[in-house]
């Protein structure tokens, strides 16, 4: 068969493979399966792995990381040029990696690093030996690092983190046990890269560059992030702001080679012939782009208890006091976050709220019309969530607590709510997975609840509507979670 002409992005057709400089192949009919922006995800790979240069795919959550990594790695072993990967992430999301392998790449060995002891370990030895994509948890890494690097003998042709932000902190033993892990190259996947500053930023490329591309923390900081901060500080001068501005963009120029970052604009600014322009219509590549996420914020005034117990609480001496004192005002604001969710979640117990009179109020497996009444935030949901099932919306609520998910599960039930829910004591990755898979294709469920710490890397999409019960302090937690919703897959407008 001829060679056909040059696609976007230096990819060739021949022979029933699509082909990038370097002879790496990709077999013709997954390549149609992804959408544009994923095949270019694949071919910068290609070419970090040309460079001998690790990198960061930090696209928007909901792009299809995970589809892209797996076709990446499909064409990988096709073209002979890799046979041993590693790939860890949090334990949620195990089964979903192994759904994805086997519906994009069903010959590839996969095997679980977690569980008896006597299996993990067959399996590594199987993939270490004959080759194969191994999957694991952070947890895991952090305790059987050195078993992992075959006790420092072994490199991996790959070393993958999904939602690598989790090694952030440079001093974490997290952290400190993937820098154990040998590998000629590391891919970090992660929708939030940069969450809360500079040192963040160097720790990512420090592993997966190899401390090759930022130099040292001290150096990096010295050079970069201590004038760029100063730059963005409220007091700033106005050379101040110039220099950092300067040095924000030779930093940008520096790392951008080595992280690709799109946002879902991309899909919701093109309609579905432009995505489709270069493919065949396939599952993947028929499905709609992204329709629109609005987001609104519902101001409610506090109930006549919840009023109650935040007067008195401000009105008690020792609170007043904390603006002239050196005490934090943080569990003080913690107290009335917890009065603004539900007075249920006080307890009597704890320091700052042994003065509240807590006589009147429910406890959180009270009554349901108890609870209502005394929550103002609770009733808006309540009535919200029978509004959206009414209208043929299926909603994801997300709150900060389990408690907080007890006292909704409970008032939800007493609506003849069908719903289904995922916390953290849910550990076994296979209910988890049964859980979500039961949501997604069953219409009749028409609620989610989840905690805003397990609301990572799954996908949801047969919610349409998002409810965030308890803003988190972190935005960047919040949008995790109503991506969940709003992903590739999704293909009604998501209201938030």
């Amino acid at each position: 068969m001829r060679e056909e002409e040059t696609k976007d992005g230096g990819w060739t057709e021949c022979n029933g493979f699509h082909e990038l400089e370097g002879s790496y192949r990709l077999p013709s009919e997954l390549y149609e399966r992804l959408f544009p922006h994923q095949r270019e995800g694949v071919a910068w790979m290609w070419g970090l792995n040309q460079k001998q240069m690790g990198g960061i795919l930090g696209d928007d959550m909901g792009m299809g990381k995970t589809i892209q990594i797996v076709a990446f790695l499909c064409g990988l072993f096709i073209s002979g040029k890799a046979r041993h990967i590693l790939i860890g992430m949090p334990l949620g999301l195990l089964e979903n990696w192994g759904a994805e392998f086997r519906a994009w790449f069903p010959n590839m060995r996969v095997k679980v690093y977690h569980g008896s002891a006597a299996t993990i370990r067959k399996d590594l030895a199987v993939v270490m030996q004959k080759g194969g994509v191994l999957l694991t948890t952070y947890d895991k890494i952090r305790v059987c690092a050195s078993e992992l690097s075959g006790e420092g003998e072994h490199v991996w042709d790959y070393v993958i983190l999904d939602e690598g932000h989790y090694i952030k902190n440079a001093s974490s033993k997290k952290t400190k046990a993937v820098h154990m892990l040998r590998a000629h190259h590391k891919l970090l996947l992660s929708g939030t890269p940069i969450q809360n500053n500079m040192e963040e930023l160097w720790t990512l490329f420090d592993w997966v560059c190899d401390g090759s591309l930022l130099s040292t923390k001290r150096n990096f900081m010295t050079n970069f992030g201590k004038v760029i901060k100063k730059g963005e500080a409220r007091d700033a001068t106005a050379d101040e702001k110039k220099v950092g501005n300067k040095i924000a963009q030779a930093l940008r120029k520096l790392i951008s080679p080595y992280l690709l970052r799109r946002e879902k604009s991309l899909l919701r600014a093109s309609p579905v012939n432009e995505l489709d322009v270069d493919c065949k219509a396939t599952a993947a590549s028929a499905a709609t782009a992204l329709g629109s996420k609005h987001e609104l914020a519902v101001w409610i005034s506090l109930s006549e208890a919840q009023t109650a117990l935040y007067k008195q609480f401000l009105d008690n001496p020792d609170i007043q006091d904390i603006p002239t004192t050196t005490r934090s005002p943080l569990n003080a604001l913690g107290v009335l976050r917890k009065i603004c969710d539900h007075p249920a979640l006080i307890s009597s117990t704890q320091k700052d709220c042994e003065s509240l009179d807590l006589s009147a109020i429910a406890r959180p497996d009270g009554n349901c019309r108890d609870l209502v009444v005394q929550s103002a935030k609770l009733s808006v949901a309540i009535r919200l969530l029978q509004t959206l099932q009414r209208g043929g919306h299926r909603t994801l609520v997300v709150a900060s607590s389990r408690i907080m998910l007890d006292i909704l599960e409970k008032c939800i039930v007493s609506k003849d709510i069908a719903f289904t829910r995922i916390d953290g004591t849910i550990i076994d990755r296979r209910e988890r997975q049964r859980r979500i898979n039961m949501f997604n294709g069953d219409p009749s469920c028409t609620c989610f609840l989840l905690t805003s710490q397990v609301a990572i890397g799954i996908t949801l999409t047969g919610a349409d509507r998002v409810i965030v019960y308890d803003p988190s302090w972190n935005p960047k937690r919040d949008a995790q979670a109503v991506d969940r919703a709003y992903r590739v897959g999704q293909q009604r407008d998501v209201v938030v």
